[in-house]
């Protein structure tokens, strides 16, 4: 490992040490623990997944400044800050591969603000550009300043509207559409297989899902989905991870998630062949937010791959499924929305780096 992951890695351990030994020490005292200060223009927050203690994606957000007259802010004790991504770095290729983010830049928040929310909002003759309520319809939807203008792009390219992206979104719940989405793909799986319903949430509100509907999938025979018929199956964990969001204030921590990815493979029916998935789920040991901090996450599954090799794949399947891990973090500030990990599972050989 190199120097930089070994001090942001002893960096990050004094973090947790500190938050940890602050919330001790407030126990039973009556005073409340500190809470998060506005960012400041130029300063950085830091986002950071690591691997068994070993870094694995870091990224740096910095709080950018819209000036007075095109925020339409007032208030000089009130700096109109939002956060872009300045960087990001993949410090393992063995380790899962997180898509690389498409930089958004000052001039294209700048662009939209004005002539596409503006005369939305506030009309194109208001003062300002009415960056406050653009940043509030983000944080309320959940949405990182990266998610939104990828989104917009594409959106644009297509020919449609902000107008029509807006309202998309207003009328859309995020995490229920991706849910919907899969399971539409999944409808269409051919070659004996048969995938269960997935929920899109694994942590709502800083709290781990742990109902047993949706809280796991699995891939089976489409001829029998009891996953108690399958026998013979090997479990493999992947990880530990451990995703943290770190102010550039003190190292303050905005939000921690511990966590691995389970997953029973290589099982066998009594009478149908092939290699199956009794279960794939994602398992949290930790998970932590500061106050007026919202940490939720989900999980979607790519369409479903049958890769098999044996005599008549489709009496003997083998499937091939992507594994996606999101994590999203509303402040009172911004919204945070990143992709934690991306994983490859086959029903013979269990998980691989996606």
């Amino acid at each position: 490992m190199n120097g930089i992951g070994k001090r942001w890695i002893h960096t990050v351990s004094l973090a947790k040490a500190a938050v940890l030994s602050a919330a001790m020490a407030g126990c039973g005292t009556g005073r409340e623990p500190p809470q998060l200060r506005a960012p400041q223009p130029g300063e950085a927050w830091l986002l950071s997944t690591t691997r068994d203690q070993a870094p694995v994606y870091q990224a740096t957000y910095r709080w950018t400044e819209l000036p007075e007259a095109e925020s339409g802010i007032d208030s000089p004790e009130t700096p109109t800050v939002f956060p872009l991504l300045e960087s990001e770095t993949h410090l393992d290729p063995l380790q899962p591969l997180v898509p690389a983010t498409r930089l958004v830049t000052l001039d294209e928040v700048k662009i939209f603000l004005r002539d596409q929310w503006d005369p939305m909002v506030g009309g194109a003759d208001d003062r300002g550009w009415n960056l406050e309520e653009f940043r509030t319809f983000l944080i309320d939807h959940g949405m990182g300043w990266e998610e939104f203008f990828t989104l917009w792009r594409d959106w644009q390219a297509s020919g449609r509207t902000a107008t029509e992206l807006i309202h998309w979104i207003n009328q859309t719940d995020k995490l229920a559409h991706h849910d919907t989405v899969i399971a539409s793909r999944q409808g269409a799986i051919a070659g004996g297989l048969a995938v269960s319903k997935f929920a899109w949430d694994i942590i709502k509100d800083g709290a781990p899902v742990l109902n047993a509907q949706g809280a796991f999938t699995s891939i089976l025979n489409s001829d029998d989905k009891d996953w108690s018929h399958y026998t013979g199956s090997k479990r493999q964990e992947w990880g530990k991870f451990d995703t943290l969001f770190i102010t550039g204030y003190q190292g303050a921590i905005v939000a921690d998630a511990e966590w691995n990815v389970v997953c029973y493979y290589n099982a066998v029916h009594p009478t149908h062949g092939g290699r199956y998935i009794p279960s794939l789920y994602v398992d949290f040991d930790w998970v932590m937010a500061t106050w007026y901090t919202t940490f939720n996450g989900g999980c979607a599954l790519s369409d479903v791959v049958n890769v098999s090799t044996y005599p008549s794949p489709n009496q003997n399947p083998v499937p091939e499924v992507d594994l996606l891990v999101k994590m999203s973090v509303k402040t009172l500030f911004s919204a945070f929305s990143v992709t934690a990990g991306k994983f490859r599972v086959r029903g013979d050989t269990g998980i691989h780096s996606g």
